[in-house]
């Protein structure tokens, strides 16, 4: 099943269940406000928003994006954004929510998370479009912006340690959200896109949380 949302925007559905009749009202009612965060009118190229019923194949499509061996994938990998600048067009894929809730540690995932996920991989291609696909950032910056706008892990707070993130290490995704919170409260939209644009001090992780 196909849906477009507009000329740029298709979802595909691996089924024709008519539960993504959600999905698409919620995309529809909050891709433009994280367009407009990012000043971008129109995306750059078409973007396809797969829901994939196959967690093999989806862990196949993941590995080939990361440049892993399939084993290598990790357990909490169930949506990915691909973007890179050579490409001629966008891509999201994301595991149903039938497949995320057979693995143990998303068990309990409701359709509020799963529609979030979707909205948390289209703040990536925002981010890449926006910073021309050079962004020299952190991942603590990348994905604290998916997570805010996205609306994840909303009242979070900072368990994760500081050294961690200096290490570029991978933390709960909670962690994310809670730094960027911090920054939005201290920073004007001007200067979080500034930010983003990854035109910052190395220090600013400890500014914040000192």
């Amino acid at each position: 099943m196909k849906f477009k949302i507009n000329n740029k925007i298709e979802f595909v559905f691996d089924s024709n269940d008519k539960k993504y009749n959600d999905l698409i009202t919620y995309f529809k009612n909050n891709y433009l406000n994280i367009m407009d965060f990012f000043g971008i009118k129109n995306l750059k190229k078409p973007l396809i928003i797969r829901i994939n019923d196959n967690y093999d194949d989806f862990k196949k499509q993941c590995a080939i994006n990361n440049n892993i061996q399939i084993d290598e994938v990790p357990f909490y990998a169930i949506g990915y954004a691909k973007d890179d600048k050579e490409d001629s067009i966008s891509y999201i894929n994301h595991l149903s929510l039938k497949e995320v809730k057979k693995i143990d540690y998303f068990k309990d995932k409701t359709e509020d998370d799963f529609n979030k996920g979707i909205m948390h991989e289209f703040v990536h291609i925002c981010h890449f479009q926006m910073c021309n696909y050079d962004f020299k950032g952190e991942e603590w910056i990348s994905e604290g912006i998916a997570t805010y706008l996205s609306k994840q892990y909303e009242n979070a707070t900072f368990t994760a340690s500081i050294t961690d993130i200096k290490n570029h290490k991978t933390i709960e995704y909670h962690n994310y959200r809670a730094l960027f919170d911090i920054l939005m409260n201290t920073y004007s939209h001007d200067e979080i896109i500034n930010i983003l644009k990854g035109n910052y001090s190395k220090t600013l992780i400890d500014q914040i949380l000192s």
